[in-house]
């Protein structure tokens, strides 16, 4: 897991590839900002795994090529995390597909969740939320 600090200050408007250093490759059609607290972006979005940030907020159809570590992350769209998800807080609407565990605190969705690993959360409020282990 990439420590904020080594996450670079990044903005996309248009379209854009970019490089985290150990991380890998992303790509943003639509907007995007990405700095060592903060992940904001919209539209179409493919992002490293390994990161861990305050927030993450995204709208639109985004992945996450790995796990994420995140105080909040807010979801809009159509997303998918395809390693472990830990977080405080999580609000989805829309589909979420996490390919491996989700941890955290308190996960808020509407719309489709599933989750392939084990789900180990505080509170969890909405539907349908599918647990793979």
């Amino acid at each position: 897991m990439a420590e904020k600090e080594s996450i670079p200050f990044i903005k996309v408007s248009g379209s854009g590839r970019f490089i985290i250093p150990r991380l890998g490759e992303g790509r943003v059609s639509g907007s995007g900002r990405i700095s060592p607290e903060e992940i904001s972006i919209s539209g179409l979005s493919t992002m490293p795994g390994g990161m861990k940030v305050g927030l993450v907020e995204a709208s639109g159809s985004s992945t996450f090529k790995g796990d994420i570590e995140t105080d909040r992350m807010d979801l809009s769209g159509s997303a998918s995390i395809e390693g472990s998800a830990r977080f405080k807080r999580l609000t989805k609407s829309g589909s979420l597909r996490i390919g491996g565990d989700a941890v955290g605190g308190s996960m808020d969705v509407s719309g489709s969740t599933h989750v392939e690993g084990s789900v180990n959360l505080r509170k969890a409020q909405g539907k349908r939320i599918i647990g793979g282990r």
